[in-house]
């Protein structure tokens, strides 16, 4: 009676060394995604929790890291633009507040009156 890795190890040798390469590849994925998504500041990724994220990664293999992966860069592209734009939101308030005219303006007042 022939087992599963019986089965396996009679395998031509390159197959097993694809597979044994793919299985390696699968597990450095999911523990590099694990770590991301619990390094990962806020609560949510693309709308979903940590949890169903967890979920994804480990049921979805070598796929549910890929996603996770393209959701987080997404994630981190918005997340960094928010923060460029909260930024640029309080300069121009304080720029008002001491009644300074906002930023830029210096050269629309030169194109228009020279």
């Amino acid at each position: 009676m022939d087992t599963s890795i019986d089965q396996f190890l009679a395998l031509p040798t390159p197959v097993t060394i694809i597979v044994g390469a793919l299985v390696v590849v699968q597990v450095a994925l999911a523990v590099w995604a694990l770590v991301l998504l619990y390094r990962w500041p806020h609560g949510r990724v693309a709308g979903a929790n940590k949890f169903v994220w967890t979920l994804i990664i480990v049921l979805g293999e070598i796929f549910g890291s890929l996603v996770f992966f393209f959701f987080l860069a997404r994630d981190r592209r918005d997340t960094a633009r928010r923060a460029e734009w909260d930024a640029s939101r309080e300069k121009q308030a304080e720029r008002s507040a001491h009644g300074r005219p906002p930023e830029g303006s210096d050269s629309i007042v030169e194109d228009l009156y020279g």
